[in-house]
């Protein structure tokens, strides 16, 4: 089997779970593809990709529930039903959009083309499913000797670095304009890091952990309950487990190292709460799905 290589993933900023979360469909349903091309995928070449550059859209060795996730910034969790094709079989997708489209439109066209050449039909419900509550561990309240509030002046070097001009091409981690790298003796604001075995970061609200953590639970949805309020710095070393690896975007990535190479580092679970001070109870909650009631493998051009 060819080692997949992970080209360009679109950034795409997931909201984080929360009983009955919300699955809208993007706004300006009637946003377009100017053109749109779809081919068959060729695994041979062992390359995957989203993006969204300006004007255009592109994907390569992806899936219609891929799509589908992007198209609604949804998590895996919340996008069922559908036939089996819709996880497996892969497609080449190239777009336009018409000038003068605003970025944010790209997410209704690409709905508005899995409407219209996949022939996909969806509807919402509220399904209730297994999450973990992140909790406090201690009564008390103390945390975890890995996790502290972040320094006064964090906010303010987020909020300077948000108002700088947009790029078309974000700073690479550590260049001029750029975030720090991401140091896990002293993590940075603005900092961060997620990869087997380790999770950390600077200037990050907990409801973001939340969301890192269930890269590594398996996909189940983690809801913050901890009441912590502000922006924390966090390093979290782990046992990585490829069974409860998933990637956020849905596209494989390639294979982690064994879990045997860290074996002397304590589950994630119990991470949590040895270097956090918190824990992941085991819970359900109702959330808001996407069910795919029927879709159709499309004509390729």
């Amino acid at each position: 089997m060819l080692p997949v290589r992970v080209v360009a993933v679109a950034a795409v900023l997931l909201p984080t779970v929360m009983a009955a979360q919300s699955t809208s469909p993007p706004s300006e349903s009637k946003a377009q593809f100017e053109v749109a091309s779809i081919k068959p995928y060729d695994p041979s070449t062992g390359l995957v990709l989203m993006r969204t550059l300006p004007g255009r859209f592109e994907a390569t060795g992806v899936t219609v529930r891929q799509l589908l996730r992007q198209a609604l910034a949804a998590h895996d969790y919340q996008v069922v039903g559908g036939p089996d094709w819709v996880n497996s079989e892969r497609f080449v997708i190239s777009a336009k959009a018409p000038d003068g489209a605003s970025a944010n439109s790209t997410r209704a066209m690409l709905l508005d083309l899995l409407a219209n050449r996949f022939k996909l039909a969806i509807h919402r419900e509220v399904r209730e499913v297994p999450v973990y509550n992140l909790v406090l561990a201690r009564k008390d309240g103390r945390l975890g000797p890995a996790l502290r509030p972040s320094s006064p002046g964090c906010q303010e070097i987020l909020r300077a670095r948000a108002a700088a001009p947009p790029q078309e091409k974000a700073p690479l981690p550590g260049t001029p304009g750029g975030p720090p790298l991401f140091d896990p003796d002293n993590p940075q604001c603005g900092s961060g890091r997620s990869g087997p075995g380790i999770l950390g970061g600077g200037g990050i609200e907990i409801a973001e952990l939340a969301l890192s953590l269930m890269q590594h639970t398996g996909g189940r949805p983690v809801v913050d309950r901890t009441g912590l309020k502000g922006l924390h710095d966090y390093v979290l070393k782990f046992r990585s487990d490829p069974a409860l690896w998933t990637n956020p975007m849905g596209v494989p990535t390639p294979p982690l190292p064994p879990a045997s190479s860290n074996s002397d580092m304590p589950d994630i679970f119990a991470a949590v709460q040895e270097q956090l001070g918190l824990k992941l109870e085991t819970a359900r909650a109702p959330v808001d799905v996407t069910v795919i009631d029927r879709t159709e493998k499309p004509t390729f051009d």
